[in-house]
């Protein structure tokens, strides 16, 4: 039972995303059960003024009705506006009070006309209503941070474009995000002292305010009475050096959260650079745990977050462990995979973790990446990702979340579980001259790809094909996730014409050659960007793909930019509803 208000950005610089922007408003709208006595929703649309095209509704049709009509940008940004147009709606006269408030602004880039947006936010979150900032393009994340609720690793999220925000939805369960409880406001500052220290002279700078302090040892009545296992997996490179004790306090502050017992919470550590080392195994003793982070604290050499991965999980199913226990990792990096593979390899790693049952919360700043941290991350990565500019900024971040509730959150569970079939597969990717710009995200659909089967010789095998004018065999079929991760990530590269052709028969080579099994089920995907423009062209193409098909492979055909739709569907195996994929782009 919520009264919902969605603001939606109508200004000029969406104008390119505005039916995306429509499509995102529908799919918060298909979140939710309307009715009398469920949910009803509102919408409002600005520019520099800020309209109300639908007081509160419980019609579905009426409101996506008014989200086409207003499918419209021109003009400025005002976000204060926004936000005092949409608290009007959801304390307006169809308002319930004894129904939850829940603001969706969308925006699509900074504030660019009135006043103080954050302090509108503030002014509509002391009347009661939660605010979910979700921000795209040019929006800066600080100030999607400062609009929205708290925490905001819940109620506040950014991506390139709206239909990445609405893919995340397909993920994240909406309704049990708005449930969520909001942080409270920060505790009253503490009454002065009875002498209060003499004020600066005017000729010298006003003191800064002190970092938050650590947290201190939680007694039990604060503590989060969780029973779980926890792994806390720490960088130690030479790019570490010089914060190493704040990473030892911000390690410290973490466990402090949690109440330590057989019956509670258990907390192992690793650290790694080049190499991971586990340094303690599961316990409940804060004085050891103290003591190794103490004795842990120094930097030297290179990344390699995925081998920190691959120990964790050791120690979250090793000595210690418990099996009713609840398992959470924290993996804290400054930077990307430097030593033993690259980010691909550290993401593979992931995925094969995650899929062990744990839950990773990936926390990275500096020259991390904030993709590798979503990847890495168990989702939603909006709460299990958490990307910042310093190791004070992540203390600070987790000083005033509440780590209890999110653990408590279960992560979203996968698009798809890992699909266990005994199958040759082979995955044929366009690497000519009009993919440049998108290598790395072709590598990443390789691999994410990969992680929807399960790898063995009872089950799925996965070659690897590239082609420009002419086509590699870049990898035979294999089991190796890292192995294959790797060859993804040296062969994403971009030049030459498109000869789909030579893809395809390449890829007939990969399933017939080394490592290939009889009475297995034969798949091939071929991604591409465009038309054949080596000799033969699409003709030629649907030719090599007709004798594929008659040789027993099943062919899922992958068009996005200029590929042309017919061809796509000529290449893909019948019905080509379900084997030929036609989309705008690689995101």
């Amino acid at each position: 039972r919520a009264d919902i208000v969605i603001i939606v950005d109508a200004s000029g610089s969406v104008v390119e995303v505005k039916e995306e922007i429509a499509a995102l408003a529908k799919k918060i709208i298909s979140k939710f059960e309307l009715g009398p006595q469920l949910a009803q929703i509102g919408l409002v649309h600005y520019d520099e003024n800020a309209a109300t095209t639908s007081d509160l509704s419980t019609s579905p049709a009426s409101l996506e009705q008014n989200l086409d009509k207003n499918a419209m940008a021109s003009g400025k940004r005002n976000i204060k506006k926004a936000l005092d147009e949409g608290l009007q709606v959801i304390t307006g006269g169809n308002s319930r009070s004894d129904a939850q408030q829940i603001i969706f602004i969308l925006i699509g880039g900074g504030n660019e006309w009135g006043g103080d947006e954050e302090a509108a936010a503030n002014v509509v979150k002391s009347q009661g209503p939660a605010i979910f900032a979700l921000g795209f393009g040019d929006a800066n994340v600080v100030n999607l941070d400062a609009i929205a609720s708290e925490p905001d690793s819940i109620y506040s999220l950014k991506r390139d474009y709206p239909d990445q925000i609405s893919g995340y939805f397909d993920q994240a369960d909406l309704c049990t995000l708005a449930s969520s409880p909001r942080s409270p406001p920060p505790s009253p500052p503490s009454p002065p002292p009875s002498s209060p220290p003499s004020p600066p002279s005017p000729s010298s700078p006003a003191p800064l305010p002190p970092p938050p302090p650590p947290v201190p040892p939680s007694s039990p009545s604060t503590a989060c009475l969780l029973k779980t296992d926890i792994v806390l997996i720490l960088d130690r490179t030479g790019s570490m050096a010089g914060i190493v004790q704040d990473v030892v306090a911000f390690a410290l502050e973490l466990i402090n959260k949690f109440q330590l017992g057989e019956d509670f919470a258990k907390v192992g550590l690793v650290h790694f650079n080049e190499q991971a080392v586990i340094t303690s195994y599961l316990t409940a003793d804060l004085a050891a745990l103290t003591q190794t982070l103490n004795n842990e604290a120094w930097a030297s050499g290179s990344g390699s977050p995925s081998s920190g991965l691959q120990q964790g999980l050791r120690v979250i199913t090793g000595a210690g462990s418990r099996g009713d226990a609840q398992k959470i990792m924290l993996i804290l990096t400054d930077g990307p995979q430097a030593y033993g593979g690259d980010d691909n390899t550290a993401i593979a790693e992931a995925a094969y973790v995650k899929l062990q049952g744990p839950s990773i919360f990936a926390v990275g700043f500096g020259s991390a990446k904030a993709a590798t941290m979503d990847a890495i991350a168990s989702d939603p990565d909006s709460i299990f990702s958490i990307m910042s500019t310093s190791i004070g900024a992540v203390r600070e971040h987790f000083y005033q979340v509440d780590l209890c509730m999110l653990s408590r959150l279960p992560p979203s569970p996968p698009s798809s579980p890992a699909c266990l079939v005994k199958a040759d597969i082979v995955l044929v990717l366009d690497r000519s001259g009009s993919v440049a710009g998108v290598e790395q995200d072709i590598a990443a659909f390789g691999l994410e790809l990969i992680n929807k089967f399960q790898l063995g010789e009872g089950a799925a095998q996965v070659g690897l094909v590239h082609f420009n004018n002419v086509a590699s065999i870049t990898s035979w079929l294999s089991t190796d996730v890292s192995a294959l991760a790797q060859r993804l990530n040296d062969e994403a590269s971009a030049d030459g014409y498109t000869s789909i052709s030579g893809g395809l028969d390449s890829g007939m080579q990969v399933l017939n050659g080394v490592g290939s099994r009889e009475g297995v089920q034969l798949i091939m995907l071929v991604l591409t960007d465009g038309r054949q423009t080596t000799s033969g062209g699409d003709e030629l193409a649907i030719q090599v793909a007709d004798s594929i098909k008659l040789q027993g492979a099943s062919i899922f055909a992958v068009g996005f930019g200029d590929a042309n739709p017919a061809t796509m569907d000529a290449i893909a195996s019948d019905p080509d509803s379900i084997f030929s994929i036609k989309s705008t782009n690689i995101g």
